[in-house]
Formats: structure tokens, sequence, C-alpha cells
């Protein structure tokens, strides 16, 4: 599966560039969180590129690639003493966007995209009360995968001929329980289901093919 992205990787940046309306190198950050048993988010780097292809007036479809990291982290007080403990999942995701100008000029636009994105497990960490078992393939372990929908405003600013800076901020949704929890024994608590939420913000360079 993971072989399947990086050829589709290939691809995507291969591409005609005289089909291209543009291409968009992104970097920020992002804060993240794995949903439905507690913790804290973590804040961590986000890159990530795309380009633009016309489909109609105001509208492009936007693939792209981006790499981040999702994860909680915890910190509680028993005994007398504190525990904490962080885990992180780092994703090398796929996304297929659309984007929709809704404001703007030759200098200045406002636009939206939505779309539906994939992502595959590239690395992932564990410490203190999480345990390194989550990582190891052992249950409860990290899913290899996770998809969902991501959604966002994005803010271009001309400074030069076929060259301008974007502001983007995405937000990815994930619909995939990415933690493998083993059967639950007679006597014993189900664990929740969780899902990867991302909050991505980013500054990028913006350049026009045509």
């Amino acid at each position: 599966m993971r072989t399947k992205l990086i050829i589709a990787t290939g691809i995507l940046l291969a591409s005609p560039l005289a089909a291209q309306e543009d291409v968009a190198l992104r970097a920020g950050m992002a804060i993240s969180s794995i949903v439905g048993n507690g913790g804290d988010p973590i804040i961590a780097p986000a890159v990530g590129v795309d380009v633009g292809f016309p489909l109609s007036a105001g509208l492009s479809l936007r693939p792209g690639v981006s790499y981040a990291a999702t994860g909680t982290k915890t910190r509680y007080y028993a005994g007398g003493q504190e525990w904490t403990g962080r885990r992180s999942i780092d994703y090398l995701q796929a996304s297929s966007l659309v984007a929709r100008s809704v404001v703007g000029s030759d200098r200045v636009s406002l636009g939206v995209r939505a779309g539906p994105w994939f992502a595959v497990k590239v690395a992932c960490d564990a410490s203190g009360t999480f345990g390194p078992g989550l990582c190891e393939g052992s249950d409860p372990g990290a899913e290899a995968v996770d998809y969902g929908l991501a959604g966002g405003l994005g803010l271009n600013y001309g400074i030069a001929d076929g060259l301008l800076i974007g502001f983007d901020a995405l937000y990815s949704y994930g619909l995939k329980d990415v933690i493998d929890y083993p059967p639950p024994e007679i006597g014993l608590t189900v664990e929740g289901k969780e899902y990867t939420r991302l909050l991505s913000l980013q500054v990028g360079v913006v350049l026009k093919m045509k």
C-alpha cells in the first residue's frame, strides 16, 4: 500500500506542466489529536505540495501530498506521582481537493477547498503511559492507513509576476478508527474508537504556470 502511494505521488509531480494552473509548496504547524479516549492535542510540523488543474470558471482540482503527525499527550497524578504519556503517528497523506475562488483580483484572492484524503503511516512513536507496544504491532496498535475529509480556506497575495504567497488553514477529519484494540475479555470495558483530527496552518509559495 505504501509503495502504491509513493508511485501515485511521483505521477502527480510528473504531470504535464502545460495542464497545470499552478504549483504550491507549503509549510507550517499542525494542531493534531487522536480523539475518543481523552488526551490533549500535540503540535507538530506540517509540509506539503499540491498542484492546480483548472476545471471551470473559478473551480480547480488540487491533488496534493503532505506529511504531518497526529497524536495526543496526557498528564495526570496518582499515588503522589505525576504520570505522563505521548503518542504520535506520522502520515504521508494524498488528497484530492476541489478549490473555488470566492473573491479576488489579480493581486489578492480568497478561496475555499474541500475533498477526500487517504494516508499511510510512515512513523510511530509512543512513550510513558502509552508504552512502546502501540508502535510495535501488538494490540492496541496503530493502524497502517487512515482516510477522511478535509476543508479549509486559503488567501493568496501576489508579490511578483507569476509568484504568490499563500496563507492557508485546512482541517482534516479522520473517518477511520486508527487504533486497533484486542477483543475484550469478559468483564472488561471495550475501548472507544479513536479518530484523527488535524488543523494545519501553513504559509506557502504559489508558482503560476500560465
